[in-house]
């Protein structure tokens, strides 16, 4: 009876101590599926964008502080936001889709899309907002004609745009 409990004991912890290693360590194919896809790029311009912003407030911080906010702040949660990332694929993925996307991102297509969608993204963004500030106005100007609304409610819309867009 002994011998079972404790090989049941024995049992539970590896099974946590096999779940706690997993969830610290990225799926090979959702890293690969990152990689290809261009999330990786972007997340390094991540860094890029952000230190630079910070730098005009730090304009007299060392090469070496950023180098180590890069590496001891950045990076850990860098990998805190591919596990993050991670998960969600695989929420909604099985990894036999994963490894198709892989393939599709790997052909020559796949790399000029995964090279375009930061472009296509700012450009869509851009596109996005003039449409909405065209449909606003028709829709502002139907409300008006109709009697519903007197005052421009621009500066709402300005702040949905400011919410929706930062």
């Amino acid at each position: 009876m002994k011998t079972k409990i404790i090989l049941l004991v024995f049992a539970m912890f590896l099974g946590l101590s096999a779940t706690s290693q997993t969830s610290n360590e990225l799926n090979p194919e959702i890293k690969r599926f990152l990689e290809v896809n261009g999330s990786s790029a972007a997340y390094d311009m991540m860094f890029d964008q952000l230190s630079m912003q910070l730098k005009q407030m730090a304009a007299s911080a060392p090469d070496s502080v950023w180098e180590d906010i890069k590496l001891n702040i950045f990076e850990p949660k860098l990998k805190d936001l591919n596990q993050l990332t991670g998960a969600m694929y695989l929420k909604h993925f099985t990894v036999e889709e994963i490894k198709e996307m892989i393939a599709f991102y790997e052909s020559p297509v796949g790399k000029k899309l995964a090279g375009l969608t930061t472009q296509i993204t700012m450009e869509s963004m851009g596109v996005s907002q003039q449409w909405a500030m065209e449909v606003f106005q028709k829709m502002q100007q139907h409300l008006t004609d109709a009697g519903y609304i007197t005052s421009s409610p621009f500066v709402q819309y300005s702040y949905l745009l400011i919410t929706y867009w930062t």
